[in-house]
Protein backbone atom coordinates (compact mmCIF):
# COMPACT_ATOMS: atom_id res chain seq x y z
CA UNK A 1 0.00 0.00 0.00
CA UNK A 2 2.80 2.45 -0.87
CA UNK A 3 1.44 3.87 -3.98
CA UNK A 4 -1.66 5.86 -4.57
CA UNK A 5 -4.64 4.19 -7.50
CA UNK A 6 -7.52 6.28 -7.16
CA UNK A 7 -8.53 9.54 -6.34
CA UNK A 8 -10.12 10.92 -2.94
CA UNK A 9 -13.39 11.19 -5.34
CA UNK A 10 -13.10 7.91 -6.57
CA UNK A 11 -12.55 6.07 -3.44
CA UNK A 12 -15.99 7.73 -1.99
CA UNK A 13 -17.95 6.92 -5.15
CA UNK A 14 -16.12 3.25 -4.16
CA UNK A 15 -18.35 3.54 -0.44
CA UNK A 16 -21.32 5.13 -2.45
CA UNK A 17 -21.87 2.67 -5.18
CA UNK A 18 -21.18 -0.72 -2.44
CA UNK A 19 -24.34 1.05 -0.63
CA UNK A 20 -27.12 1.28 -3.20
CA UNK A 21 -29.96 -1.49 -2.82
CA UNK A 22 -32.32 -2.55 -1.22
CA UNK A 23 -31.55 -1.01 2.19
CA UNK A 24 -31.80 2.56 1.39
CA UNK A 25 -35.15 1.55 -1.09
CA UNK A 26 -37.08 0.66 2.28
CA UNK A 27 -35.77 3.39 4.20
CA UNK A 28 -38.60 6.13 3.12
CA UNK A 29 -41.07 3.29 3.77
CA UNK A 30 -39.99 2.56 7.45
CA UNK A 31 -39.22 6.71 8.37
CA UNK A 32 -42.89 7.47 7.46
CA UNK A 33 -43.97 5.72 10.83
CA UNK A 34 -41.42 7.58 12.81
CA UNK A 35 -42.04 10.99 11.35
CA UNK A 36 -39.50 13.68 10.29
CA UNK A 37 -38.23 14.13 13.72
CA UNK A 38 -37.71 10.68 14.37
CA UNK A 39 -35.95 10.44 10.83
CA UNK A 40 -33.84 13.57 11.54
CA UNK A 41 -32.50 11.80 15.15
CA UNK A 42 -31.95 7.94 13.82
CA UNK A 43 -29.79 9.25 10.28
CA UNK A 44 -26.74 10.39 12.26
CA UNK A 45 -26.88 7.87 15.21
CA UNK A 46 -26.50 5.27 13.02
CA UNK A 47 -24.23 7.32 10.93
CA UNK A 48 -22.14 7.55 13.75
CA UNK A 49 -22.24 3.82 15.03
CA UNK A 50 -21.67 2.80 10.85
CA UNK A 51 -18.69 5.36 10.31
CA UNK A 52 -17.05 3.98 13.80
CA UNK A 53 -17.43 0.41 12.70
CA UNK A 54 -16.06 1.26 9.33
CA UNK A 55 -12.70 2.86 10.24
CA UNK A 56 -12.34 0.08 13.01
CA UNK A 57 -12.23 -1.88 9.83
CA UNK A 58 -9.76 0.45 8.34
CA UNK A 59 -7.01 0.70 11.49
CA UNK A 60 -7.14 -2.91 11.52
CA UNK A 61 -5.72 -2.51 7.24
CA UNK A 62 -3.60 0.29 8.24
CA UNK A 63 -1.79 -1.70 10.59
CA UNK A 64 -1.70 -4.49 8.79
CA UNK A 65 0.26 -3.21 6.13
CA UNK A 66 -0.99 -5.54 3.78
CA UNK A 67 -3.57 -5.25 0.63
CA UNK A 68 -6.18 -7.77 2.31
CA UNK A 69 -9.96 -8.54 1.73
CA UNK A 70 -12.48 -9.27 4.33
CA UNK A 71 -12.09 -13.07 4.59
CA UNK A 72 -8.14 -13.17 4.72
CA UNK A 73 -8.23 -10.56 7.53
CA UNK A 74 -10.70 -13.15 9.50
CA UNK A 75 -8.21 -15.53 8.55
CA UNK A 76 -5.70 -13.76 9.67
CA UNK A 77 -7.32 -12.73 13.32
CA UNK A 78 -10.11 -14.76 14.04
CA UNK A 79 -10.14 -18.56 12.43
CA UNK A 80 -7.00 -19.68 12.32
CA UNK A 81 -5.38 -23.17 12.87
CA UNK A 82 -7.36 -26.26 11.34
CA UNK A 83 -10.74 -25.98 12.67
CA UNK A 84 -10.74 -22.33 12.07
CA UNK A 85 -10.15 -22.91 8.28
CA UNK A 86 -12.87 -25.23 7.77
CA UNK A 87 -14.89 -21.87 9.27
CA UNK A 88 -13.57 -19.86 7.01
CA UNK A 89 -14.39 -21.83 4.35
CA UNK A 90 -18.35 -22.13 5.49
CA UNK A 91 -17.85 -18.26 6.04
CA UNK A 92 -16.76 -17.84 2.50
CA UNK A 93 -19.42 -20.05 0.94
CA UNK A 94 -22.28 -17.93 2.70
CA UNK A 95 -20.81 -14.80 1.64
CA UNK A 96 -20.64 -16.20 -1.73
CA UNK A 97 -24.48 -16.83 -2.08
CA UNK A 98 -25.22 -13.43 -0.52
CA UNK A 99 -23.11 -11.94 -3.45
CA UNK A 100 -24.68 -13.94 -5.77
CA UNK A 101 -28.02 -13.09 -4.84
CA UNK A 102 -27.22 -9.40 -4.99
CA UNK A 103 -25.73 -9.68 -7.95
CA UNK A 104 -28.95 -11.25 -9.63
CA UNK A 105 -31.05 -8.86 -7.90
CA UNK A 106 -28.43 -5.82 -9.39
CA UNK A 107 -28.62 -7.69 -12.72
CA UNK A 108 -32.12 -8.07 -12.73
CA UNK A 109 -33.56 -4.53 -11.78
CA UNK A 110 -31.21 -2.96 -14.03
CA UNK A 111 -32.41 -5.09 -16.81
CA UNK A 112 -35.68 -4.32 -16.64
CA UNK A 113 -34.91 -0.88 -16.80
CA UNK A 114 -32.54 -0.74 -19.73
CA UNK A 115 -35.44 -2.61 -21.76
CA UNK A 116 -38.13 -0.38 -20.99
CA UNK A 117 -36.05 2.53 -21.87
CA UNK A 118 -34.05 1.16 -25.22
CA UNK A 119 -37.38 -1.40 -26.24
CA UNK A 120 -34.76 -4.39 -26.38
CA UNK A 121 -35.02 -7.98 -25.23
CA UNK A 122 -35.31 -8.71 -21.36
CA UNK A 123 -32.35 -10.76 -21.70
CA UNK A 124 -30.50 -9.13 -24.13
CA UNK A 125 -30.55 -6.12 -21.36
CA UNK A 126 -29.59 -8.03 -18.80
CA UNK A 127 -26.68 -9.74 -20.41
CA UNK A 128 -25.61 -5.66 -21.23
CA UNK A 129 -25.47 -4.82 -17.98
CA UNK A 130 -23.58 -7.81 -16.80
CA UNK A 131 -21.15 -7.54 -19.53
CA UNK A 132 -20.42 -3.86 -18.66
CA UNK A 133 -20.14 -4.67 -15.43
CA UNK A 134 -18.25 -7.14 -15.11
CA UNK A 135 -16.01 -6.36 -17.77
CA UNK A 136 -14.74 -3.12 -15.90
CA UNK A 137 -13.34 -4.89 -13.19
CA UNK A 138 -11.22 -6.66 -15.81
CA UNK A 139 -9.20 -3.15 -15.49
CA UNK A 140 -8.13 -3.39 -12.60
CA UNK A 141 -9.29 -0.93 -9.34
CA UNK A 142 -8.56 2.32 -11.56
CA UNK A 143 -10.91 1.52 -13.71
CA UNK A 144 -13.44 0.68 -11.09
CA UNK A 145 -12.83 3.68 -9.56
CA UNK A 146 -13.40 5.94 -12.33
CA UNK A 147 -16.94 3.98 -13.36
CA UNK A 148 -18.24 4.38 -9.72
CA UNK A 149 -16.97 8.33 -10.24
CA UNK A 150 -19.61 8.90 -12.63
CA UNK A 151 -22.06 6.38 -11.46
CA UNK A 152 -22.04 8.57 -8.23
CA UNK A 153 -22.37 11.54 -10.20
CA UNK A 154 -25.67 10.51 -12.19
CA UNK A 155 -26.93 9.37 -9.01
CA UNK A 156 -26.40 12.64 -7.07
CA UNK A 157 -28.54 14.42 -10.20
CA UNK A 158 -31.04 12.02 -10.51
CA UNK A 159 -31.63 12.32 -6.67
CA UNK A 160 -31.42 16.01 -7.13
CA UNK A 161 -33.96 15.82 -9.70
CA UNK A 162 -36.64 14.02 -7.94
CA UNK A 163 -36.24 15.80 -5.01
CA UNK A 164 -37.09 18.88 -6.97
CA UNK A 165 -39.52 17.19 -9.17
CA UNK A 166 -41.34 16.38 -5.41
CA UNK A 167 -41.33 19.89 -3.84
CA UNK A 168 -44.96 20.90 -5.32
CA UNK A 169 -46.16 17.83 -4.17
CA UNK A 170 -48.07 17.92 -0.83
CA UNK A 171 -46.42 16.86 2.41
CA UNK A 172 -48.33 14.08 4.71
CA UNK A 173 -45.87 12.77 7.06
CA UNK A 174 -46.03 13.67 10.90
CA UNK A 175 -42.96 16.18 11.46
CA UNK A 176 -43.43 15.40 15.22
CA UNK A 177 -42.12 11.56 16.33
CA UNK A 178 -44.48 9.02 16.00
CA UNK A 179 -44.40 5.44 16.14
CA UNK A 180 -43.76 2.26 18.79
CA UNK A 181 -40.32 1.45 19.94
CA UNK A 182 -40.51 -1.47 17.30
CA UNK A 183 -40.46 0.92 14.47
CA UNK A 184 -38.27 3.22 15.54
CA UNK A 185 -35.81 0.26 15.68
CA UNK A 186 -36.79 -1.20 12.26
CA UNK A 187 -35.67 2.04 10.76
CA UNK A 188 -32.14 1.94 12.81
CA UNK A 189 -31.45 -1.58 11.50
CA UNK A 190 -32.65 -1.13 7.82
CA UNK A 191 -30.70 2.08 7.78
CA UNK A 192 -27.56 0.47 9.15
CA UNK A 193 -28.23 -2.56 6.89
CA UNK A 194 -28.18 0.34 4.15
CA UNK A 195 -24.62 1.87 5.09
CA UNK A 196 -23.40 -2.22 5.29
CA UNK A 197 -20.33 -1.32 2.74
CA UNK A 198 -17.88 -3.05 4.57
CA UNK A 199 -16.01 -4.93 1.28
CA UNK A 200 -15.42 -1.44 -0.18
CA UNK A 201 -12.99 -0.49 2.41
CA UNK A 202 -9.69 -2.44 1.70
CA UNK A 203 -10.59 -1.35 -1.79
CA UNK A 204 -10.18 2.21 -0.52
CA UNK A 205 -7.45 1.19 1.82
CA UNK A 206 -5.32 0.21 -1.44
CA UNK A 207 -6.34 2.50 -3.44
CA UNK A 208 -5.26 5.57 -1.33
CA UNK A 209 -2.17 3.64 -0.50
CA UNK A 210 -0.73 6.11 1.79
CA UNK A 211 -2.97 8.92 2.58
CA UNK A 212 -4.99 7.59 5.26
CA UNK A 213 -6.54 10.39 6.41
CA UNK A 214 -7.92 10.41 2.64
CA UNK A 215 -9.06 7.32 2.90
CA UNK A 216 -10.86 7.51 6.27
CA UNK A 217 -12.50 10.67 5.01
CA UNK A 218 -13.58 8.88 1.65
CA UNK A 219 -15.35 6.41 4.14
CA UNK A 220 -16.86 9.06 6.26
CA UNK A 221 -18.00 11.12 3.36
CA UNK A 222 -19.38 8.05 1.05
CA UNK A 223 -21.50 6.88 4.05
CA UNK A 224 -22.96 10.25 4.64
CA UNK A 225 -23.81 10.09 0.88
CA UNK A 226 -25.41 6.65 0.81
CA UNK A 227 -27.41 7.89 3.90
CA UNK A 228 -29.06 11.17 2.86
CA UNK A 229 -29.63 11.01 -0.84
CA UNK A 230 -31.51 7.82 -2.36
CA UNK A 231 -33.51 7.37 1.31
CA UNK A 232 -34.04 11.62 1.52
CA UNK A 233 -35.36 11.89 -2.54
CA UNK A 234 -37.41 8.00 -2.08
CA UNK A 235 -38.59 9.55 1.44
CA UNK A 236 -39.96 12.66 0.17
CA UNK A 237 -41.93 11.06 -2.85
CA UNK A 238 -43.50 8.27 -0.43
CA UNK A 239 -44.89 11.06 2.34
CA UNK A 240 -45.66 13.29 -0.78
CA UNK A 241 -47.60 11.22 -2.85
CA UNK A 242 -51.02 11.63 -3.66
CA UNK A 243 -53.76 9.99 -0.89
CA UNK A 244 -56.96 8.85 -1.90
CA UNK A 245 -59.93 9.39 0.51
CA UNK A 246 -59.48 5.44 1.12
CA UNK A 247 -55.81 5.01 1.50
CA UNK A 248 -54.24 3.71 4.84
CA UNK A 249 -52.36 6.80 5.06
CA UNK A 250 -55.54 9.16 4.91
CA UNK A 251 -57.30 6.72 7.40
CA UNK A 252 -54.37 6.58 10.16
CA UNK A 253 -51.35 8.25 10.57
CA UNK A 254 -48.51 6.06 9.28
CA UNK A 255 -48.95 2.74 7.12
CA UNK A 256 -48.26 0.60 9.70
CA UNK A 257 -51.12 0.56 11.37
CA UNK A 258 -52.64 -2.55 12.60
CA UNK A 259 -56.29 -2.20 11.60
CA UNK A 260 -55.39 -1.33 8.14
CA UNK A 261 -53.11 -4.11 7.95
CA UNK A 262 -55.74 -6.40 9.26
CA UNK A 263 -58.24 -5.02 6.38
CA UNK A 264 -55.70 -5.72 3.42
CA UNK A 265 -55.24 -8.94 4.38
CA UNK A 266 -58.77 -10.07 4.95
Amino acid sequence: MTTRLLTRWEATSLMVGAGVGAGIMAVPFLAESVGLAGLALILPVAWAASSLIHLMLAEVLFRTGRDMQIVELMQLYLLGGRIGRWLLWVVFAFLSIAFLANLAAYISGAGEIVADLAGINLRLAEFLIYAISAGVVFFGLKAVGIAERFGAIVLVGLVAAIGFGALPLPFHAPLGPSGSSAQWLALYGMVMYALWTFYSVPQVVKGLGPDQRGAARSILVGLAINEHSPPSSRWWLWVSRPKSPGSPSSASPTAWDPGWDRQVRS
